[in-house]
């Protein structure tokens, strides 16, 4: 089966600091966050085509631009591996002419308009950006 949009939407997030993770609550953000979706990629590449698309969907922080609060070690970290797989697979999948894209939603609010942070429940979406990768 032809696959026209492959959406890879995996996140783990811990509440890290420097006094206070665990490697393995590391590890399980790293499997989940940007292991994931390279692991879903390769498994379901036969099935993409010339024209196919491929979304990694992450998160702002991981930017290391754009890091003003510091913590949660294990999200920062593996959403910015996740970009860098988004890059590798950008160059890679380019000769068979297919798109690979890295999509942050940016925060999200609840019914009474609460940040991410506070997200309980029903919540909507922020506006997206969206980086294109290879044409």
């Amino acid at each position: 089966m032809k696959i026209d949009l492959l959406i890879n939407n995996a996140g783990v997030l811990a509440n890290e600091s420097i006094n206070d993770y665990s490697p393995n609550t590391i590890e399980q953000q790293f499997l989940v966050n940007a292991m994931g979706p390279l692991l879903v990629t390769q498994l379901l590449k036969e099935q993409l085509v010339a024209g196919s698309k491929v979304a990694l969907i992450t998160s702002r922080m991981g930017s290391m631009t754009d890091n003003t609060s510091g913590g949660y070690y294990g999200y920062r970290m593996s959403k910015a591996a996740l970009n860098m797989a988004g890059v590798s697979l950008a160059h890679d999948l380019k000769p068979a002419d297919i798109t690979v894209g890295v999509i942050s939603p940016g925060l999200c609010t609840n019914r009474n308009g609460q940040l991410w942070w506070k997200c309980i429940g029903h919540w909507t979406p922020v506006p997206v950006s969206l980086s294109v990768l290879s044409n």
